[in-house]
């Protein structure tokens, strides 16, 4: 027996930072959210962001993944991208 998944974005929380999906399966649905948080943004403007997020999408389903310091200075992250300027940095263009 197949079990039908439907997977939709919600485009209004979604940005350049964050991507939300609403995944529905018969009764059960599930918001899943994946979010990179700049360590130069003020952590109370992340922490309203996250409320934000959970006033949304209240329920017992929800998964949220954060990439929080992964570009820190403190653990002497350092940008090791030997590309060319020209190729861009995870797909986005350079800026002119």
């Amino acid at each position: 027996m197949t079990k039908k998944i439907v997977a939709m974005h919600i485009t209004h929380i979604s940005n350049e930072d964050a991507v939300c999906l609403e995944i529905i399966q018969e009764k059960i649905k599930l918001f899943a959210m994946s979010m990179y948080l700049n360590i130069e943004e003020q952590i109370e403007n992340i922490f309203t962001k996250i409320d934000q997020i959970l006033q949304f999408v209240k329920g017992p389903r929800n998964l949220i993944v954060t990439d929080s310091n992964s570009r820190s200075k403190t653990w002497h992250d350092e940008i090791r991208n030997t590309r060319p300027k020209s190729v861009g940095i995870h797909g986005k263009q350079p800026s002119p």
